[in-house]
């Protein structure tokens, strides 16, 4: 692992987790091989939450009260790491709806369920409050995370993809993959700049639009939540978010499909700027 490798820390002060997940065992085996002092793991049998730390929401969220990991409030930093794939419901799953593994109550396997928090994940709600704005701004996660990370080696149609794995079935079609799989890595500072440019090569992409129903009939409509975010401060939804003082990031989108560039790649001053490391080793 690079931060141990790489980054002079001890494996054994590395916690990865997901209190809503299990992480099995050969996945644990295979990011702890060679490595001197072991990675630890907490998942949804092992992840505990912190009682003093019951999560805050602003807006009027329906469920059972849910508190977050005590590995999670223990931590010095944090490194935001998710998938870049779609989502039944919501159309994407990217860096922002990653923290409902942040959340514990009673039912570990379904805690965003018993929160309540689910029904802001459509893009058929009428409110324009998101929970994304107050798990982000939350001072024990927006605080601490240092880099956010989406793995987009194979994108996904969505959480209930199953069945192989491979180019046949994952190909995208739009340039630069033109029929390989997407092969990619996208790396921010900025959590709403990140899920913005994500958003976008999955709501052009033809095969995602052709398998998820949601990204096909709604579009950039999935990312209201990103707007929300990045006028946290001044939101559409006139919220008073508990923990906000400012914006969250930059959100745009992207002038067109095929150059992909933003207002910083035009020469703006302010914006986003998507640097491509094709040719990085």
């Amino acid at each position: 692992m690079i931060l141990e490798k790489n980054g002079g820390m001890d494996g054994e002060d590395i916690v990865v987790y997901d209190a809503s997940r299990n992480i099995p065992e050969f996945f644990r085996r295979y990011v702890n091989a060679g490595l001197p002092k072991a990675v630890k793991f907490q998942d949804v049998y092992s992840c505990v939450e912190d009682r003093s730390e019951p999560i805050h929401w602003s807006g009027q969220v329906n469920g059972e009260v849910s508190y977050l990991p005590s590995c999670l409030t223990q931590a010095a930093y944090l490194i935001n790491c998710c998938d870049l794939k779609g989502h039944s419901m919501g159309g994407v799953t990217l860096c922002a709806k990653n923290h409902f593994g942040s959340v514990i109550n009673s039912d570990k396997k379904a805690s965003p369920l018993v929160a309540g928090l689910h029904e802001f994940v459509s893009p058929l709600i009428k409110s324009n409050y998101t929970p994304y704005v107050d798990l982000e701004s939350n001072p024990h996660i927006g605080r601490k995370t240092i880099l956010y990370l989406i793995d987009g080696l194979v994108g996904a149609v969505s959480e209930r993809s199953t069945g192989a794995v491979g180019l046949e079935e994952y190909s995208w079609k739009q340039p630069p993959f033109c029929g390989a799989l997407p092969s990619s890595i996208f790396l921010s500072q900025d959590p709403v700049a990140i899920d913005s440019v994500a958003a976008d090569f999955l709501c052009t992409e033809p095969f995602m639009l052709e398998h998820n129903f949601v990204l096909r009939k709604f579009g950039a409509k999935v990312t209201e939540y990103l707007r929300e975010m990045a006028l946290a401060d001044k939101p559409p939804s006139s919220v008073k978010y508990v923990f906000v003082k400012n914006s969250l990031g930059v959100h745009e989108h992207w002038k067109d499909p095929v150059e992909k560039k933003y207002s910083r790649n035009l020469g703006a001053d302010e914006g986003i700027e998507l640097i491509c490391l094709q040719d990085f080793v």
